[in-house]
């Protein structure tokens, strides 16, 4: 029997950025399916739903929340953040990660911050 040779690939921004969204994806459907099929058929959601106060729109495969900032200079995802569910294990891992990373910048900052601010 020949062996299979394994394909390799580094683990880059663009390839981690693409990782995460397909993870946002799949979180959004475990979570929020009933609601993703009513959006995509141009339907108004439920009453009964948990995200029917918000005005959400369907792009790029993702569930976001239309905000009215529109003019301020910022990246399109803070005008529009993805909507993803506390309870799932996706989100809650993500959120830790997030506040690792802001947590070590703080560290460094606060570090730094006597000599930073004469």
């Amino acid at each position: 029997m020949k062996a299979r040779k394994h394909q390799t690939r580094s683990l880059d921004a663009p390839f981690l950025e693409v990782a995460k969204r397909a993870w946002m994806r799949r979180a959004q459907v475990d979570s929020f399916v009933k609601e993703i099929q009513v959006l995509r058929n141009g339907h108004i959601l439920s009453r009964k739903s948990k995200l029917w106060k918000l005005d959400l729109i369907w792009e790029n495969g993702l569930l976001r929340v239309r905000s009215r900032i529109s003019a301020v200079h910022v990246p399109a995802t803070a005008k529009q953040p993805m909507i993803l569910d506390g309870k799932h294990s996706f989100t809650r891992l993500l959120v830790q990660h997030e506040h690792k990373l802001a947590t070590s910048l703080m560290k460094e900052w606060s570090m730094n911050s006597d000599k930073d601010t004469r």
